[in-house]
């Protein structure tokens, strides 16, 4: 089990597509009117018709937000709304936290995230982030790169979680940005947020309800 001793994203704004449907009927209710009092060419009349439906099915496809694009991507866009993953995000990888009672936790070892034989927790030494063979694992002294970890209310990147200490990214590198017990943005800074046993946005507090998140690397 992993032991935890130890760019803002914003979402476009959403213009529900019927405020443009009904303004394009409008236009299209008076334009009709238009033809049959002036007797207009009908080709000319058409085209024009034609042109407006083209413009109003654009403005619904430009103006409606899918919030579920690919499962990677989601996981690190929706974070930056303060809207968790979901449980059937395949990037989401749980919370980095030592609440053993939380069940996105991965202190808990009856979660997800936490299980040891979980296809998705870092704690499973043959699966894809916890065995120590594979490139992408957090136990893996070379790898470079792997699960990357995230402040769940900002979107903040907060390091690589992996083993390799000459990561200059990783939470293991002790001269690095995101390991070093001085940074601001380590978890390994008993005195910062995210490494203050007292925090709630810590993983070393066992009672963190916001702990950074985990989401596993974009291909």
């Amino acid at each position: 089990m992993l032991l935890l001793t130890r760019g803002h994203i914003e979402l476009p704004s959403f213009t529900h597509p019927s405020t443009y449907t009904g303004f394009y009927n409008i236009k299209l209710f008076l334009l009709c009117g238009t033809f049959f009092l002036t007797g207009c060419n009908a080709t000319m009349w058409g085209s024009v018709l034609q042109g407006m439906a083209e413009g109003m099915n654009q403005s619904n496809k430009t103006n409606s937000y899918t919030p579920h694009r690919t499962a990677k991507r989601n996981a690190y866009s929706q974070v930056g709304n303060q809207s968790y993953p979901s449980n059937d995000n395949s990037g989401y990888l749980g919370k980095l936290s030592s609440n053993q009672y939380d069940p996105e936790s991965v202190s808990n070892p009856y979660g997800q995230y936490g299980n040891s034989y979980s296809p998705t927790s870092v704690n499973n030494p043959y699966g894809t982030y916890g065995s120590k063979y594979s490139p992408v694992s957090v136990t893996n002294p070379y790898a470079v790169g792997g699960p990357k970890i995230i402040d769940p209310k900002s979107g903040k990147y907060l390091g690589n979680l992996n083993s390799n200490k000459y990561d200059p990214d990783s939470v293991s590198n002790p001269y690095g940005r995101y390991g070093s017990t001085y940074s601001p943005d380590s978890i390994n800074n008993p005195y910062g947020q995210y490494g203050n046993t007292f925090s709630p946005n810590s993983v070393t507090n066992p009672y963190a309800t916001s702990a950074p998140i985990i989401v596993a690397p974009e291909e």
